[in-house]
């Protein structure tokens, strides 16, 4: 067979923020969109990553650091007022309710402004 296009498969086998111990394509197309991570070294994920545009950064990750199913920290993208910014929802007692937000604005890793969450 003999064809004029090529297909690219993008794998990854773990990332800065620990092994990957899962992935699933949500869209069928041969890429992972959703990444399970094990950042504790124990097997068992205790983040996960969404990679919807499959560029291999995340636009979504939760991270479960006592493993018990709930996401204590979700970090996303977010496009606020021309710009981009990265949102934290901060979970402390682990009802899937945030109770606080915090804002990255100038996107440096740094959280600049906390906030009660106003669902």
């Amino acid at each position: 067979l003999s064809s004029t296009s090529s297909v690219e498969r993008q794998v990854l086998d773990s990332s800065d923020l620990g092994k990957i111990v899962n992935s699933l394509d949500e869209n069928q197309n041969g890429n992972p969109d959703v990444y399970f991570l094990d950042a504790s070294g124990n097997e068992y994920p205790d983040m996960m990553a969404l990679d919807e545009d499959e560029n291999l950064f995340s636009e979504w990750l939760g991270i479960d650091d006592n493993e018990n199913g709930i996401f204590e920290i979700v970090m996303f993208e977010y496009e606020y007022e021309g710009d981009w910014i990265i949102i934290y929802e901060f979970d402390e007692d682990e009802d899937d309710e945030p109770e606080t937000v915090g804002f990255d604005l100038d996107r440096d890793g740094k959280i600049d402004e906390v906030v009660p969450y106003q669902g």
